[in-house]
């Protein structure tokens, strides 16, 4: 793209480079719609290079070996192969920010999202357990994205125990920077309320369920969106309590109440503390509690 290419040629005469030699990838089945969309771009037929499947440890001995010339894996090889200087070329996110935001999008069905799981009815009946758990892991993608270096510090000893790795802090960088990117919780405003942007969690999770239809995985009728992914309803009503707060936060302060006794201060200090670690559920419980004793003291 810096030599002058348009986004598609640079793609195209990017994967181009592969044909007639040898691509080493894992058998994990993730990673094949990333593969299929490259090549597919690029016009290159399986025929036209040798593949080598292996496990994703085998395939970075490969490039080390020059038994291979290109490879896409896991975590562990990217970063491995990467600290080594092998050059990433092109990646899932790549595609994604030049993709169309469409559930339709092929480009974003090779997005991998990690996220956290329950059973519905646990979702339904544990619904103020659900937000605060949101409210640490908001929490850790601030604490990652404002002190770097401190939270691989605690983060790597763990990942290299799990891995059996040995990952050091510049390494630890690429997976924060380059390949697993922690998004904080004002950045992911656009995935939620913006249906143009590509991350909006309509266009990536729409993309990825449409691909499992398109492979024929549901025997029975598939699900929407909407019927798995709950994120958007955690999002949202920590949204709302943030406004809701900050709103209630300006009566406050104009009527200075924090000033006026203790119960007012305690009750505005702890919903304080709540708000700044992301736990916009207790902050505004605490909040309208300080709300209606003002009310009944005509304070408010």
């Amino acid at each position: 793209m810096k030599n002058g290419l348009s986004p598609d040629a640079a793609i195209k005469a990017t994967v181009k480079q592969i044909i007639g030699k040898t691509f080493a990838y894992p058998t994990e089945a993730a990673i094949k719609p990333f593969i299929d969309l490259l090549l597919g771009k690029g016009g290159v037929k399986r025929s036209e290079f040798k593949s080598l499947v292996l496990d994703d440890p085998l395939t970075v001995n490969a490039m080390r070996n020059h038994q291979a010339d290109f490879q896409v894996g896991g975590v562990p090889s990217r970063i491995t192969l990467q600290s080594e200087g092998f050059i990433p070329l092109i990646s899932s996110i790549d595609i994604a920010k030049l993709a169309k935001p469409s559930p339709n999008s092929k480009e974003l069905a090779s997005i991998l999202q990690n996220s956290w799981a329950t059973r519905k009815q646990y979702f339904e009946n544990n619904l103020s357990t659900i937000l605060r758990l949101a409210s640490v892991n908001y929490r850790i993608m601030k604490f990652i994205n404002d002190s770097l270096k401190a939270a691989l510090k605690l983060h790597l000893p763990y990942l290299n125990k799990i891995t059996g790795q040995n990952f050091t802090i510049k390494q630890g960088e690429i997976i924060y920077k380059d390949l697993d990117p922690f998004v904080t919780f004002e950045d992911q405003y656009a995935w939620f309320y913006k249906k143009n942007d590509p991350l909006n969690y309509l266009n990536v999770n729409g993309a990825i369920l449409n691909n499992f239809i398109s492979q024929g995985i549901y025997k029975n009728k598939p699900p929407q969106v909407n019927d798995v992914i709950y994120a958007n309803i955690v999002y949202d009503k920590l949204w709302k309590f943030r406004s809701k707060v900050d709103s209630l936060y300006t009566i406050v302060k104009q009527n200075n109440l924090i000033n006026k006794n203790e119960t007012y201060k305690n009750l505005f200090n702890n919903s304080k503390h709540y708000y700044q670690i992301y736990n916009y559920y207790d902050a505004i419980q605490l909040a309208d509690s300080l709300k209606k004793i003002a009310i009944k003291n005509n304070d408010w």
